[in-house]
This record gives C-alpha cells, structure tokens and sequence, in this order.
C-alpha cells in the first residue's frame, strides 16, 4: 500500500476503493501525486477545459504571506497541514500566479477571473471574500469524491 510514500495506483486502487477510511488517508498524503491528481480532478469536472496552458500551482491560501491569524482563526502550524493539501491547490497560468502572490483570496479573485482554466474563473465568481480551513477542507472532500467515482467506475 502506501508503506514507501508512493501510492501504486495498479495493484492497490481496488483494494483501497473497497475501504473508504484507508483509500481517503492514502488519497490525502499523495503529495507528490497532487499535480496529476489536480489535473485529473479539472479534466473530470470541467471536460471541455482547454488543454495546453501552461500552469504553475497556485496555493488559493497563500503558502508564504504576513500572517494575519485574526484573519484565518488559526496559526501557522495548524495551517501548514491545510495550505498544502489538494483542497488549497490549482492550475494557474503563471503570469497570473505570479500577479496574484501571495495576496489573500479577496484579492487573488480579480486575477482568477482572467484565467482560461475554469476552475479559476469559478472561483473568481464566489461571494465569499476568504478561503479558510472550512473552504479547504469541503474542496478536500469535493476533489476526494470526484476521483473516488472516477476510479470506481474507470478501474
């Protein structure tokens, strides 16, 4: 399973998608399986997205910024954990990456918008004005399920 760090998609998905508990840990310590798992996520949900953009990927919480902890409710080692899960992380064009930094989400919807992923541009279209622990941990679940049924009926 996943004793190395690596989770072997081919002999191990079966069994893991028979329990839910176990498939939900392996899923969420793929770290380095995050870029391909993003973009399986953003092929899934939006099959029209245009491929061939090149991307970089954007932290929706910033992963360096001037902490705010009234902001956010939690401290910077609490939220290590959160800004780097899936449920926190997206294509992005770098340019824009690059112009939406390390800036809260308030401000990071305004590039959003100009994105050609649509991810982004969904995102750009929320009321809300914060990303918090909540947010990312429903897009954790929202991504988990997604793939779950994915894999279930593709394997």
């Amino acid at each position: 399973m996943y004793s190395k760090g690596e989770l072997d998609f081919q002999t191990d998905t079966k069994q893991i998608l028979e329990n839910e508990i176990l498939f939900k840990k392996q899923f969420f310590k793929t770290k380095r399986h995050i870029p391909a798992l993003l973009t399986l996520n953003l092929y899934v949900k939006y099959p029209n997205q245009a491929v061939n953009i090149k991307a970089e990927i954007e932290h929706i919480f910033p992963k360096t910024t001037q902490w705010r902890p009234s902001y956010t409710g939690w401290d910077k080692e609490e939220a290590e954990s959160y800004i780097e899960s899936i449920g926190n992380k997206m294509w992005l064009e770098k340019r824009l990456n690059i112009k939406a930094g390390n800036n809260y989400f308030d401000d990071k919807k305004e590039k959003y918008k100009e994105s050609k992923f649509l991810e982004a541009q969904e995102l750009s279209r929320t009321t809300k004005n914060d990303w918090l622990k909540e947010d990312i941990e429903t897009r954790n679940e929202e991504i988990y399920q997604r793939l779950r049924k994915f894999f279930e009926e593709n394997i």
